[in-house]
């Protein structure tokens, strides 16, 4: 079976239109899909052309789609979150204030054999 069929693209994009001619009633929808659909029916030739224009349309939106999805997760989602976690903290880990000469902080904890022993 052959993985990428002009006839089966053509059928997807007519019935695309299709779809969205019955969401949003334009007539201008229904009459792209027939003239799609009829020049992929009489045409091997133009199928092949409707699928390889289609396809290169698809390899530009890959392209494009992914940066505008994670640039919208992140500045919207994660970055809103991040401060809300650093307004509400109460350890502040950065020591911005100048009571101190030093941002060094010391611990005082023994170590014993067994901690470095299975460590992860």
């Amino acid at each position: 079976m052959n993985k990428n069929s002009p006839i089966r693209t053509v059928l997807t994009i007519v019935i695309g239109f299709l779809i969205l001619f019955l969401l949003f009633k334009h007539q201008w929808l229904m009459y792209v899909a027939a003239t799609i659909g009829l020049l992929g029916l009489t045409s091997e030739y133009l199928a092949q052309k409707i699928d390889f224009i289609w396809m290169k349309l698809g390899w530009v939106l890959s392209l494009i789609v992914p940066k505008i999805i994670l640039g919208v997760v992140f500045f919207l989602i994660l970055t809103p979150i991040a401060l809300l976690y650093r307004a509400f903290k109460k350890d502040k880990a950065f020591k911005l204030k100048k009571s101190q000469n030093t941002v060094f902080v010391t611990t005082e904890k023994t170590f014993l054999k067994e901690s470095f022993e299975r460590m992860f």
